[in-house]
C-alpha cells in the first residue's frame, strides 16, 4: 500500500459518485443518431435523443456523403445491403450560397478512391436507427425551450415544462441550428 500513503487512495476518492454521465442530443436526424450509437453501449453515459416531430421523419431526398463521413459510417455495422443501395459519385463540385460553382473535383480524383456517395436519405436514418439499442432514450414531439449553464451542469427547460439537468447537451438540430443560437447568440454569417 506505498501507494496509499503518497495520498492517491483516499477515502475521498474511494467514495466518489460513478453515476453515469447525463448527454441530451437535441435533435433526430443523421448527426443525432450517429452520436448516439456510438455512445449506446458505454456505461459511462445515459443518453437521450429528443426530436420536436412526433415520430421520425422522411424529409430529404439523396445524401452525399464525403470521404470523411464514410469512414464514421462504416464504423456503423449498416450491412452489405445497405451499401448496396448507395451510389458512387462520379462528379463532384462546391457550390456558393448564390449557386455558383467555387471548386470543380476532378474525374481522376474520384476514380482513384472512393470520395463519395450517395444515399437516399430515409433509407440511411432506417439503417441507423435500427442498430439503437434499448440503452437510448428517445423522446418524440419534445423541444427544448432554454438551456442554462449551472456550474458543471446544463439545465435544460423542455417545451411541456420540465427541467432537467445534464452533464452534456449536444446541438445536433441542423443547419439553422436554435441549441446554437440558444447558446451563443445569432451569429451565423453566409459564406461564399
Amino acid at each position: 500500500m506505498e501507494y496509499a500513503n503518497r495520498g492517491i487512495f483516499t477515502s475521498r476518492n474511494l467514495s466518489m459518485d460513478y453515476s453515469p454521465k447525463k448527454i441530451l442530443i437535441i435533435g433526430g436526424g443523421i448527426a443525432g443518431i450517429s452520436l448516439a450509437y456510438f455512445l449506446q453501449d458505454s456505461k459511462e453515459y445515459k443518453v437521450t435523443v429528443i426530436e420536436k416531430s412526433t415520430g421520425w421523419r422522411t424529409i430529404g431526398f439523396a445524401v452525399g456523403i464525403w470521404a470523411n463521413g464514410l469512414k464514421i459510417l462504416k464504423k456503423l455495422n449498416l450491412g452489405n445491403s445497405f451499401w448496396e443501395k448507395t451510389t458512387l459519385t462520379k462528379k463532384g463540385a462546391i457550390m456558393n450560397l448564390k449557386g455558383k460553382k467555387v471548386f470543380d473535383v476532378p474525374a481522376s480524383q474520384i476514380s482513384r478512391s472512393e470520395i463519395a456517395r450517395t444515399v437516399d436519405r430515409e433509407l440511411l436514418h432506417r439503417a441507423i436507427t435500427e442498430q439503437l439499442s434499448e440503452n437510448i432514450t428517445i423522446r418524440f414531439n419534445t423541444d427544448f425551450i432554454d438551456i442554462k449553464q449551472n456550474g458543471e451542469k446544463a439545465v435544460v427547460t423542455f417545451n411541456n415544462s420540465e427541467v432537467e439537468e445534464f452533464d452534456l447537451v449536444v446541438g445536433a438540430d441542423g443547419m439553422r441550428s436554435k441549441v446554437r443560437e440558444s447558446v451563443f447568440g445569432d451569429f451565423m454569417k453566409p459564406y461564399g
